[in-house]
């Protein structure tokens, strides 16, 4: 994680405070029922992804994993989210026709209202963080989508990023390969409360990390820092 890399630069007083998640993720119950009529969802396993589409990810193994799947099971990636500067977009249309899964595949190409986010989350059976675990940029991130996905008590699949897997190594499954992503979506088809049951487990620590508790912890940090100087 950025904290490792940070000692490896020689600087040792180094504190970390994880990412966090509004309250009202889970203070309402969202079910994501008319986003799957609207999007035509329905009696799909729905693989999930909301955020920008950029060239920190690596979906290419996820869309191979969605071809292969597509084969004997009704499934869907449902991607929500827009591209921010580079022609990352592009290369994944590319990408999506050149497997020919444009049939298997929505995509929401607009960024959302951020209190709408509960509700397309909600619709996805499995949502995923499909960070290119290559890329400095996504290797050393803390991906807040992991703990919004956990809120909605949504199974969550993630590649190797070290900040992920050791914030909630017990409530997710890592692929970084399509074969890895094919053994653990095809286990989650015939077995989904195994999935959910990680995901519920999940809860106390969100609820620890909401943005009160996460901004008292900056000011402690702050004022510790103040007394020390």
């Amino acid at each position: 994680m950025l904290m490792d890399y940070a000692k490896q630069l020689g600087i040792s007083d180094v504190s970390v405070i994880p990412n966090g998640v509004d309250d009202f993720f889970w203070k309402h119950k969202y079910n994501g029922k008319a986003i799957r009529e609207k999007y035509e969802l329905d009696g799909y396993v729905t693989i999930g992804y909301l955020g920008s589409i950029e060239f920190w990810l690596d979906l290419f193994p996820l869309l191979h994993a969605v071809q292969h799947l597509a084969k004997e099971h009704p499934v869907k990636l449902f991607l929500v989210g827009a591209k921010l500067r580079t022609k990352a977009a592009e290369k994944l249309q590319r990408q999506i026709k050149n497997l020919k899964i444009e049939k298997n595949v929505v995509w929401i190409k607009d960024f959302i209202p951020y209190h709408d986010v509960p509700s397309y989350i909600a619709a996805m059976d499995v949502c995923t963080i499909p960070f290119d675990a290559n890329n400095p940029t996504a290797y050393y991130s803390a991906p807040n989508k992991l703990w919004e996905y956990l809120a909605i008590e949504k199974p969550v699949i993630t590649t190797s990023i070290p900040d992920a897997i050791i914030q909630a190594s017990h409530f997710i499954s890592v692929a970084d390969t399509s074969k890895e992503y094919v053994q653990i979506l095809e286990d989650y088809i015939d077995d989904p409360d195994k999935y959910q049951e990680k995901a519920r487990a999940a809860q106390q620590v969100i609820r620890n990390n909401n943005w009160n508790n996460i901004s008292e912890k900056y000011e402690n940090l702050l004022e510790s820092l103040q007394a020390f100087q």
